[in-house]
């Protein structure tokens, strides 16, 4: 099997992670047919633990042609990742990973036959390795409908593995933005301008592109304690179901094609009855209304006036309006009219909580809560 990308791990402080990613990483390698070894960089910031820079040294592996790159002025883990996508010029296309990231068996499938569908594609900005199990906009899980691809497309970047060209990387490398004229959801708005995705989500915004993710997820991350993550409830946070089987080949279907295709908000672009771009989602109702552009929305908001309305009952929420489940959860109605005072928000809330989470009242909710405070105190 041939490859045409090179692997870099951007690695700092965390020896055991290293090592378990180096194993996860192996195991993949050993199940490819392969010509020759996979070319694999492994890049330390400024300050990196000496101990974790000696084993990559030592490190031996006929199935990779190692370097281990120590950089002599400091980065940090944005401007890091950044260096790991501009080595894509020479490389022709790079594999980067974190060092708190497990991966699968399957990685390296995966990621060949991706590169080879979606290499030409000028609407995908990268190919992310990991799956989202929940929106990072309202915490909710995050479904995703099932078209019978292995992929679905999303308006968001990712650092826990992703696969980028170097032409994908001149498009966002050349982007200029005005963060004043895009609809970025305010979650990622109020992150720092030194968090590279950020200016990346900007980008596929304004520049109407995506992101390709996997159903099912060809990398997991540990939520290990680092410069954004700094509290050990995140342990579990990011923990994606992962692929343990040896898959070879993957189904993709172009952007056209596809059924699931989510903006930046994690809201579906496509809904059945609408063309695109005649309507815009706000079914999780955490959508900016002063950004929308277009008449109509399909929102769990209360409206002063609606055109009709659907139930919320099927998984993913979009199923209820392509199978035509009338009800009054979701409504379409004309934006001008989204209207709703702070007991109807509190209504709606609920009803998405019994949605997203059928099984798990309020008061057990807040039983977690009180266990969550005691301990952080006993920590």
């Amino acid at each position: 099997m041939a490859h045409h990308f090179a692997i870099i791990i951007l690695g700092y402080r965390r020896l055991y992670s290293l090592q378990r990613l180096l194993k996860s990483l192996l195991e993949a390698a050993l199940v490819v047919e392969k010509n020759k070894p996979f070319e694999l960089v492994i890049s330390f910031d400024v300050g990196s633990d000496e101990g974790a820079i000696r084993f990559c040294k030592n490190f031996f592996s006929q199935h990779f042609n190692i370097k281990v790159v120590v950089h002599e002025s400091k980065l940090g883990p944005d401007k890091h990742n950044l260096w790991a996508m501009e080595q894509s010029e020479s490389q022709g296309a790079v594999l980067i990973l974190e060092d708190d990231l497990m991966v699968s068996p399957s990685l390296f499938y995966y990621a060949l036959n991706a590169l080879h569908f979606y290499r030409n594609d000028d609407q995908i900005a990268g190919i992310g390795l990991y799956n989202f199990e929940r929106n990072l906009v309202c915490n909710y899980p995050f479904h995703k409908l099932q078209d019978g691809s292995d992929s679905y497309y999303y308006q968001k970047a990712t650092s826990w593995g992703l696969l980028v060209t170097n032409t994908q990387w001149q498009g966002f490398k050349n982007f200029k933005q005005n963060l004043n004229e895009i609809d970025l959801p305010s979650v990622y708005s109020h992150w720092s301008d030194e968090v590279w995705e950020k200016k990346f989500n900007a980008y596929l915004i304004q520049e109407k592109k995506y992101f390709v993710h996997p159903h099912i997820s060809l990398t997991t991350n540990f939520g290990e304690l680092g410069v954004h993550v700094n509290k050990k409830i995140y342990r579990h946070a990011f923990q994606s179901l992962i692929q343990q089987g040896v898959q070879q080949s993957f189904h993709f279907l172009e952007l056209n094609k596809s059924k699931a295709v989510y903006d930046a908000y994690g809201e579906p672009v496509k809904v059945s009855g609408f063309k695109e771009g005649e309507i815009t989602c706000d079914i999780l109702g955490a959508r900016n209304l002063s950004k929308v552009k277009t008449k109509y929305i399909l929102t769990s908001r209360h409206c002063k006036e609606s055109i009709e309305g659907y139930a919320l009952d099927l998984v993913p929420p979009e199923l209820n309006v392509s199978h035509h489940l009338r009800g009054v959860d979701l409504v379409v109605s004309e934006v001008q009219f989204v209207r709703e005072n702070y007991y109807q928000r509190q209504k709606r809330l609920l009803k998405l909580h019994y949605y997203f989470y059928p099984d798990k009242g309020i008061l057990h909710l807040l039983r977690l809560k009180m266990i969550e405070i005691i301990n952080r105190l006993l920590d």
